[in-house]
C-alpha cells in the first residue's frame, strides 16, 4: 500500500496500520518536548502520533495539497499544523537548524534528486538533530530489475541507501530494518475502551511500554535483503527499536508455528521437486536436441543423395539435348538436301509438262483422241 487512507480500512487492516505504525515508533522516544517535522506525512496520521508521544510542535509536509487539507481537518491544532512544499527545498519554507528532529518515513524512492533532498533536511536541522529516514526494500517487493512501485522513481539495495545518505548526513548513524515480528505480549481484553482511536480513522493503538526483542541464541534469518524497509537515525544517542503488534488468538499463533515448522521441510521438498523437475526438462530438452540432431542428419544426408540424382539427371539431361541437338542438325541437312532433290526433280518434271503442253498445242484436238486411243491399245486397255 502506497498510502495508509485513513478513512477507509483496508484488507488486512491489523498488518497494514502495523507496518505504518512501526516506523513512526522508532521516533517517538527521541520527539518529546522538541520541535519536530515529518517530512511526507501524507494524511497526518504519523504527525498526529508525535505530537502524542510529547512533541512540543509537529509539522507535517507533504507535496500533495489534498493530502494536506485533509490532514489539517483531521489532526491540525495547537501544536501540529500541515504545510505543503517539496522535499527538495523545505529549506524555503523554514529557517536554518529550526527542527530538533526530522522524521522522513518513505520518502527517498520519490525523490528525483535524493542528494538535494538530504540536503535539504540538513539544512532545516539544528546542528546535533536526531533525523531518522526509511527507505523501502522495493527489492523483496518486486524481485525483477524490470518491476517496479509504480510511484517509486527507482529501487534501492540497503547499500546504496546507505551511501547515498551517509554521504550527505553523515557517519554518526545507526542501521537498522524492518521486519516482521514474531511472538507474545499482552493486552486488554475492551478494545472500545482501552485502546485510543486515530481522529477520523479506522485505527485504533494502545502504547505498549516495557516492550522486548528477543533472541534465543538462534541465527537470525532477516537481513538486509529479505526485510521490508531499511532505518537510518543519525546522532542517536544509542540504538532504539522499534515496533507496531497486534494481537492474535493462541488458535492462530498455533496455526503460524504449525505452518513455520512445516516451512523447512516444505521448502527441502519443493527445492528437490524444483530439481528433479529441472533436471526432467533438461533430459527432455537434451532428447529432444538429440532427435532433431537425428532429422537434421538424415534430412543433410537425403539432401545430398538428392542433390548426386539432380545431378545426374542434369548429365543424362545436357547428354539428350546435345543427342537431340546433332539429331535435329542431321534431320535438317537431310530435310535440306531432300528438298533440293524434291525440287530439282520437279523442276525437270515442269520442263516436260511445259513441252507437253506446247506439243499438244501443235496436234489437232482429233489428232490427240487417236493418239490416246493408240496408247491404251498398247497398253492392252482399248476401253
Amino acid at each position: 500500500m502506497e498510502r495508509l487512507d485513513i478513512n477507509s480500512a483496508p484488507e488486512r487492516a491489523n498488518i497494514e496500520a502495523s507496518i505504518h505504525f512501526a516506523r513512526y515508533s522508532v521516533a517517538t522516544p527521541f520527539v518529546k518536548n522538541k520541535r519536530v517535522l515529518d517530512i511526507a506525512c501524507g494524511e497526518g496520521y504519523g504527525s498526529y502520533l508525535l505530537k502524542q508521544a510529547g512533541a512540543e510542535e509537529v509539522v507535517g509536509v507533504d507535496v500533495f495539497v489534498d493530502a494536506v487539507n485533509r490532514a489539517t481537518r483531521s489532526f491540525g491544532g495547537t501544536g501540529i499544523e500541515f504545510t505543503a512544499a517539496d522535499a527538495t527545498t523545505i529549506e524555503d519554507k523554514f529557517p536554518p537548524e529550526y527542527f530538533d528532529v526530522i522524521v522522513s518515513c518513505e520518502t527517498i524512492e520519490h525523490i528525483k534528486d535524493p542528494a538535494a533532498y538530504l540536503q535539504s533536511l540538513k539544512r532545516v536541522a539544528k546542528k546535533d538533530a536526531i533525523i531518522i529516514i526509511s527507505c523501502p526494500n522495493d527489492y523483496w517487493y518486486f524481485p525483477e530489475e524490470h518491476q517496479r512501485n509504480p510511484y517509486h522513481l527507482r529501487k534501492y539495495r540497503f547499500e546504496e541507501f546507505q551511501h547515498l545518505a551517509s554521504s550527505v548526513l553523515g557517519d554518526n548513524v545507526n542501521w537498522s530494518i524492518g521486519t516482521a515480528v514474531f511472538g507474545f505480549g499482552s493486552t486488554s481484553l475492551d478494545i472500545e475502551r482501552d485502546y485510543e482511536t486515530v481522529p477520523d480513522s479506522w485505527m485504533k493503538y494502545n502504547s505498549v511500554q516495557g516492550a522486548y526483542l528477543v533472541n534465543g541464541g538462534e541465527k537470525p534469518e532477516f537481513n538486509t535483503e529479505n526485510c521490508s524497509y531499511y532505518f537510518g537515525i543519525w546522532n542517536a544517542p544509542e540504538i532504539t527499536n522499534g515496533a507496531a503488534i497486534f494481537p492474535i488468538s493462541m488458535d492462530a499463533y498455533a496455526r503460524m508455528v504449525h505452518a513455520m515448522d512445516g516451512t523447512l521441510l516444505v521448502d527441502e521438498r519443493l527445492k528437490v521437486d524444483t530439481l528433479h523437475q529441472g533436471l526432467t526438462a533438461l533430459q527432455m530438452e537434451a532428447d529432444t536436441l538429440k532427435a532433431d540432431l537425428r532429422k537434421t542428419r538424415l534430412n543433410y544426408q537425403a539432401t545430398l543423395a538428392e542433390n548426386e540424382l539432380v545431378k545426374e539427371r542434369l548429365h543424362v539431361f545436357n547428354s539428350t539435348q546435345l543427342a537431340l541437338q546433332a539429331e535435329v542438325a542431321s534431320v535438317t541437312l537431310a530435310l535440306q538436301a531432300e528438298v533440293a532433290r524434291v525440287t530439282a526433280e520437279r523442276d525437270q518434271m515442269r520442263v516436260g509438262y511445259d513441252r507437253y503442253l506446247r506439243l499438244g498445242g501443235l496436234v489437232p484436238r482429233h489428232a490427240r483422241s487417236l493418239i490416246k486411243k493408240a496408247f491404251r491399245i498398247v497398253r492392252g486397255n482399248p476401253n
